[in-house]
């Protein structure tokens, strides 16, 4: 907390991995970012920063950029990538999201490759419905259907996605833990 409008995060995460072909050798990769949280307002804030994936083979790295904006104390809207939302709080202890986000991710080495193929299963669009439990923790029930599926990328070559909203329908049911925010 740098000060009462701004807040900055960075993490590193290294990875090492290695292939079950035979004489595979084992390959490092990188993640990491940096994040920054503006307040503008007490109903606007921006956060921004850049994420990157450094590897043996094609390095990656994306910018990162949003804004939330709590329209009424009940009601805000967040474009905050890659999970846009409106979200509705009749009161402290329930929470409805109706919004998009990634859903699935799978990495690949097909037998007797050197690329390693990347895959974004797919993206849900859905409503969430949470209840303060007690304390801090909720319980959240969620569901709608999944959507832009197949969006790969093998190397530095993309293959489009497939557009078939309302194919595969799911359901959720979570706990989350959420710290109160200190003043």
């Amino acid at each position: 907390q740098v000060n009462r409008s701004w807040q900055t995060a960075a993490f590193v995460m290294p990875l090492g991995y290695k292939a079950s072909l035979a004489n595979a050798s084992w390959r490092w990769e990188y993640l990491g970012g940096a994040f920054a949280r503006y307040v503008q307002r007490d109903d606007l804030w921006w956060a921004f920063g850049v994420f990157a994936d450094v590897g043996p083979d094609d390095d990656t790295y994306l910018p990162y950029a949003g804004v939330s904006w709590d329209i009424t104390d009940q009601w805000t809207l967040s474009a905050i990538m890659p999970w846009p939302a409106v979200l509705y709080a009749p009161d402290r202890d329930t929470l409805v999201r109706l919004g998009a986000s990634p859903s699935g991710a799978a990495w690949s080495l097909g037998s007797g490759a050197d690329k390693v193929g990347y895959e974004l299963a797919s993206w849900d669009l859905g409503v969430t419905a949470e209840h303060r439990m007690t304390g801090n923790f909720w319980v959240g029930l969620k569901a709608g259907v999944g959507g832009l599926r197949t969006l790969r990328m093998t190397g530095s070559d993309w293959i489009g996605p497939e557009v078939d909203l309302g194919s595969s329908p799911y359901i959720g049911l979570g706990i989350s833990y959420r710290p109160e925010l200190l003043d």
